[in-house]
């Protein structure tokens, strides 16, 4: 699996390729590995990587938009999304899905 691709800075690749060798467990990091490798195919920008509650978790922050996945150590994959436009308390969803079922307009 050749997941390197220039579109990513070195120290964002040094993070997703070394879960394995931190806290993160290996078949955990593995399943956080393919994930990358299927999304990364929707030409998204360079995320923040962190954990959360035990998950693997990826963040874009725009001027407008948020969006956080995370890939949780049983495979599942959950979403948070909010439109900074809308009134305070409402957000676009938050859901478990599979992140092929995203809707469309998280990748534009």
């Amino acid at each position: 699996m050749n997941l390197h691709s220039s579109r990513y800075g070195e120290s964002f690749w040094q993070a997703l390729v070394t879960l394995g060798d931190h806290h993160i467990e290996r078949d955990h990091a593995a399943r956080v590995l393919a994930f990358w490798s299927d999304l990364s195919r929707e030409l998204l920008s360079e995320p923040d990587l962190s954990e959360a509650d035990g998950a693997v978790r990826f963040t874009w922050c725009g001027d407008r938009y948020t969006l956080q996945v995370d890939v949780h150590r049983d495979g599942r994959v959950s979403w948070y999304f909010r439109d900074a436009s809308l009134p305070p308390g409402q957000s676009e969803g938050e859901n478990e899905q599979r992140p092929d079922e995203l809707p469309a307009r998280f990748w534009e």
